[in-house]
């Protein structure tokens, strides 16, 4: 461990829905020199286990591991804490409450290869709320205070690293993410004097004393994320007065490029299962393609057999969909076809699948009887055999239904149910119960279902061999 380049220690308190989504955020930026510790600071809840499932399940054991402090003891503590964990030539010092832009990591260790003189390595930070910039830096004037004159404009996200400013000297950068060198930390004569460093303090004095400087890197960009629970004053990662939000420089929608958190630890705000259900008041038909169009698709999917059951079915449900669309005089003669043929299916063929379902394109059905689709959303290129049922864990809960993501090959007599999440191009072995999340390119089997491989990374359009 003494040869990696880089590790990245991000610190969790009682957020591990946010914390996981920054640890999702990094998946890009790992390489053989690179590596993450997550640092339970002390939660005292069930934080440290559920990111250490988390991260067993999406298959991150090989670069990221957790780590866990008996008290809450701040977040210097919290860093050294991950630092004994591993050891490495520097450290990246993450608040868990936030995303990292792709790219960021990496841009910050080219700086740190070619600017040895520099101890410390901040980033551009931007609020989730409003597009807002946080505190990014801060340079002192004549008189010993803050130069607001300083601040600087952060670049839109879409601008190319090599036209971003320059790194630039400064005096102090954001606590929520910043790279030290192990030296300037090992400089230190004592807990005391790497305290700023790691804690956010004053940071070029501390640099001036080992005769290194403090960046301000404006290629890296991290979002910092206001939906989850902040500690109170004074926790391991309450905000200190000099954090505070700074004039707007990018406009709410720039933050469309930003990664979303897709994984649920415990329920996180920007997941699926937060919206509320679809209620079918508009037609949710793939918008990419036309209504013939999408039959024709359909139909090839179904190997061109105009009288299978699952093309009807899956027909019937676009049809269901397009109805909201016609005028008003016409949608109620349309309502009463749909739902008279969607009652007829179902006595005929036991194939149960309401148009409120959002559908994907190419989903195949391949067989019939005690079908039971009653899923938040089925992704594409979705295979779906007989008696299988996707809806609620209990009739007390009758908003949690599942999500299906692309590429998911599933098997006969499989349940999916209650608010969980399948990821893409995951297999799902015959009779098998699914009541919890599971990452993409899972295999899974049993009851309940649990992970016994993992599959590539895309699914063939032909059923897979001896699921069904």
């Amino acid at each position: 461990m003494s040869n990696t380049e880089v590790a990245i220690i991000v610190l969790n308190y009682q957020t591990p829905d946010l914390t996981f989504a920054c640890v999702r955020s990094l998946e890009g930026e790992i390489d053989a020199d690179c590596r993450v510790v997550v640092v339970d600071n002390g939660s005292g809840d069930d934080s440290a286990e559920l990111l250490a499932t988390a991260i067993a399940d999406w298959g991150f054991g090989g670069w990221a591991r957790v780590v866990r402090s008996p008290v809450a003891a701040g977040a210097a503590d919290g860093a050294r804490l991950g630092m004994r964990a591993i050891r490495a030539r520097a450290y990246v010092l993450i608040d868990g409450k936030t995303l990292v832009v792709p790219g960021s990591i990496r841009e910050l260790r080219k700086v740190m290869r070619s600017r040895p003189d520099a101890g410390v390595l901040g980033v551009h930070v931007l609020d989730s709320d409003d597009g807002a910039a946080l505190t990014a830096f801060r340079m002192n004037d004549s008189s010993g205070g803050h130069s607001t004159a300083a601040r600087r404009a952060a670049p839109p996200f879409g601008t190319a690293p090599s036209r971003l400013e320059q790194p630039a000297e400064v005096d102090s950068v954001s606590r929520e993410c910043r790279l030290v060198r192990r030296e300037l930390i090992e400089s230190g004569a004592g807990q005391d004097e790497s305290r700023p460093l790691l804690e956010g303090g004053d940071q070029g004095q501390a640099a001036r004393r080992a005769g290194l400087k403090v960046l301000y890197v404006p290629s890296a960009r991290v979002l910092r994320r206001r939906d989850g629970t902040t500690p109170a004053s004074g926790g391991p990662l309450s905000r200190d007065k000099d954090d505070r939000p700074n004039e707007p420089v990018v406009s709410p929608a720039g933050l469309s490029s930003l990664p979303t958190p897709s994984p649920r630890v415990a329920g996180a705000a920007a997941d699926p299962h937060a919206q509320p259900l679809p209620r079918g008041e508009r037609n949710m038909n793939p918008p990419d393609i036309s209504f013939v169009d999408l039959l024709r698709e359909d139909l090839r999917t179904h190997d061109h057999d105009v009288l299978a059951p699952g093309f009807w079915a899956i027909a019937l449900h676009r049809f269901g969909n397009l109805r909201m669309d016609f005028p008003k005089p016409l949608r109620a003669p349309a309502t009463v076809l749909y739902r008279t043929a969607a009652r007829g299916l179902d006595l005929l063929c036991g194939i149960d699948l309401s148009y409120t379902v959002k559908l994907g394109r190419r989903v195949r059905i391949w067989y019939h009887g005690e079908m039971r689709l009653g899923a938040r959303s089925i992704g594409d290129d979705v295979h779906i055999r007989h008696n299988t049922t996707f809806g609620l864990v209990s009739r007390h809960e009758p908003t949690k239904k599942p999500v299906i993501e692309d590429r998911v090959d599933i098997g006969t007599g499989v349940c999916i149910l209650g608010d969980v999440t399948v990821g893409h191009d995951s297999v799902i072995g015959a009779n098998s119960v699914v009541v919890r999340s599971f990452p993409p390119r899972s295999v899974l089997f049993g009851v309940p279902a649990r992970p016994v491989g993992a599959a590539p990374a895309a699914q063939p359009q032909a059923a897979v061999a001896g699921v069904g």
